[in-house]
């Protein structure tokens, strides 16, 4: 940012009086970005691989892939799931499922590579930004904030991330 940027820059907060939010590139972040709670680092691997098979399993036994948009925008999931998912991703674990099509939304199937990694890693920056990194698992399950959509994401994200 040159000189005049940031005097410009400035002058925006001044106005506003509130400093302008710095606008991040999710397609430049990767799996070292992602922030977690002391306890979900603290999580068996093990244990962790038959968690997110579960979540699969779930997702498929909802039959969150023919639901309408709307219903996959609410609000179901807690940080506790979310967090086992992108504690795997940031193992760096890949997680291969037959019939994928079977369980995920055709929108998110289709949607190109560098969609579905813009769309998991801004869920990774609202999970790095709104959930406290003191949370203890009993916290991190009782606060629900999360879609069906954005699990949509990082699942079919955990099944590509070797490619």
């Amino acid at each position: 940012m040159g000189f005049l940027d940031k005097v410009m820059q400035k002058a925006k907060e001044t106005v506003s009086g509130q400093p302008q939010r710095k606008k991040v590139d999710f397609d430049k972040m990767d799996i070292s970005d992602i922030a977690l709670p002391p306890s979900l680092l603290k999580l068996d691997n093990e244990n962790l691989r038959d968690t997110i098979l579960n979540e699969f399993d779930r997702y498929r036994a909802i039959g969150y892939k023919d639901k309408p948009l709307e219903k996959l925008r609410v609000k179901e999931y807690n940080s506790l799931e979310m967090g086992r998912m992108l504690r795997y991703i940031k193992d760096g674990s890949i997680f291969k499922v037959e019939k994928i099509d079977d369980i995920i939304p055709s929108f998110i199937i289709n949607s190109p590579k560098k969609k579905l990694h813009s769309k998991t890693f801004e869920v990774v920056n609202r999970f790095n930004n709104g959930v406290s990194k003191d949370s203890n698992l009993l916290d991190l399950e009782r606060d629900i904030r999360w879609t069906p959509e954005d699990i949509g994401y990082v699942l079919m994200y955990i099944t590509l991330a070797e490619e």
